[in-house]
């Protein structure tokens, strides 16, 4: 992976790419968008669609049909619903959360889905339920909303790529130079990084404890930036800074462009919850990536 240059980081086109479609969208509360969160892959993409119904419905209790789930997934065979029961089921627990609203000074501890009910018959909905003190954070959040697409969502095949989207989605920010193109930059490290993939403290270290910071970048972030920017509406590229006489790694810069939050609207993060990091790394005010995590 290169070193950090500020001119060639400044490489995105000011056309829109073929692949930015105009198919649904969403808005999500940013707070619930970047959880803290140990789902897979497959429970990431039956949550998003809830949320999305949540959005769509604009109610407490939704319904979807087997048929449309099926669609919406992308699930085809004899036994897509044994496979997916239980996904159901374990989002009950997975969704638990905790957050501080600064806002509005209050405190919140519960879960995103609380019941599901599911018939036996194809033809008739599956009705989930959802935490009743939550709803506000899922519906009229227009200022405080990251807007997604349920269609890239399910297209990814990495759940590194499916984090880092979330991610970024929800910093997207207005920093234009010349009021065209929205780009965006972040600074991340090692540990940030590990915890926004949810990977163990030891992983992608040798018995010994030494870091494998190559093996770590391929399979991790060049994997995520590839996928996100061949399947999304985002266009984003990655270097690392070093710092000191060893070169010692601080931390990653992430720059993107995100196409559709630029013609649509989507999340704007303000200067207060969005420092970044100074040159040498700064962590100011910045303890962690999430403004809260789930328990």
């Amino acid at each position: 992976m290169a070193k950090y240059n500020s001119e060639i980081m400044k490489t995105f086109g000011s056309e829109v790419p073929e692949n930015v479609s105009e198919r649904a969208d969403y808005r999500v509360h940013r707070l619930i968008v970047r959880a803290n969160h140990n789902m897979s892959l497959e429970q990431s993409k039956v949550f998003h669609m809830v949320l999305s119904k949540v959005s769509q419905q604009r109610r407490q209790n939704i319904e979807v049909t087997k048929e449309e789930f099926f669609d919406l997934v992308g699930l085809t065979g004899g036994d897509r619903w044994e496979r997916y029961k239980p996904i159901f089921k374990s989002l009950i627990d997975k969704t638990k959360l905790e957050f501080y609203d600064a806002e509005n000074d209050l405190h919140y501890a519960g879960g995103v889905l609380t019941e599901v009910i599911w018939p036996r018959k194809e033809q008739k909905p599956i009705r989930i339920s959802i935490g009743s003190l939550l709803l506000p954070y899922l519906l009229d959040i227009l200022d405080k909303s990251t807007l997604l697409y349920l269609d890239e969502i399910m297209n990814f095949k990495s759940d590194f790529s499916l984090r880092l989207y979330l991610y970024f989605k929800s910093w997207n920010t207005l920093n234009y130079d010349d009021g065209n193109i929205d780009q965006n930059m972040r600074y991340m490290t090692d540990q940030q990084l590990y915890q926004l993939f949810n990977l163990p403290e030891d992983a992608y270290h040798t018995k010994l404890g030494k870091f494998k910071r190559t093996e770590f970048e391929k399979r991790t972030i060049e994997v995520a930036c590839k996928e996100i920017t061949e399947k999304t509406g985002i266009q984003c590229q990655v270097a690392k800074k070093n710092y000191g006489k060893r070169g010692r790694v601080l931390n990653y810069v992430f720059e993107w462009v995100d196409w559709k939050n630029q013609r649509r609207g989507g999340t704007f993060a303000y200067e207060d919850e969005a420092p970044f990091k100074d040159e040498k790394g700064s962590t100011e005010h910045q303890t962690s990536i999430y403004d809260f995590e789930v328990k």
